[in-house]
């Protein structure tokens, strides 16, 4: 139990405590490839979406500050924000409209522009999403590591348990029991 606990928290630990890192590094080298792919996609998603806003910024007068997500959204699917709020009447979404007062507003250049900001904002959610697999792909690691480890600590201590392993030390005593010749010890080992 202690070496999967082990390999729970970090992958190949638990095969180091029952003696089997030989199969354990990999789970640890698998551990630390993963989480730099991770930090991979963090940091090219942010990338990307820093870029994206730049270029809203740049292309269509928008204002970054204080906007949630589906602003980001939005923004990319409409050519301004008159377009988006009369969307959104005709949809009875009243509710959903921004004011261009506000700080919402924005007008694109050209359809061109907004296309490209849309891919680029598409982009970076796909890095985020990635995270998301190389995450379960890292669970998926810690598990097998701690199956692995408990198979470790099981052959580690069967072979504590049985300290001559392969050893038969067998013994019969020669002639009859009622005229002993003498008593045969055999000592076999299995190789």
């Amino acid at each position: 139990g202690l070496a999967a606990i082990y390999s729970l928290l970090l992958p190949g630990m638990g095969e180091l405590y029952a003696n089997g890192f030989e199969s354990g590094k990999y789970f640890l080298i698998a551990e630390g490839a993963l989480w730099l792919t991770y930090a991979t996609f963090e940091t090219y998603g942010d990338q990307l979406r820093d870029d994206s806003r730049a270029f809203a910024r740049a292309r269509a007068g928008v204002n970054l500050s204080a906007k949630d997500e589906q602003y980001f959204v939005d923004l990319g699917n409409f050519r301004d924000i008159y377009e988006y709020n009369d969307k959104k009447l005709r949809d009875r979404e009243p509710e959903r409209l921004y004011n261009p007062a506000a700080g919402y507003a924005w007008r694109w250049d050209s359809d061109l522009s907004r296309a490209t900001y849309r891919d680029q904002r598409i982009a970076s959610e796909n890095m985020y999403n990635n995270r998301k697999f190389v995450f379960a792909a890292i669970l998926i690691n810690h598990v097998g590591s701690a199956i692995n480890a408990v198979r470790a600590a099981i052959s580690y201590n069967k072979s504590l348990s049985d300290p001559l392993g392969d050893l038969d030390i067998h013994a019969d005593v020669m002639g009859s029991v009622i005229n002993p010749q003498g008593i045969v010890v055999t000592l076999t080992k299995r190789f």
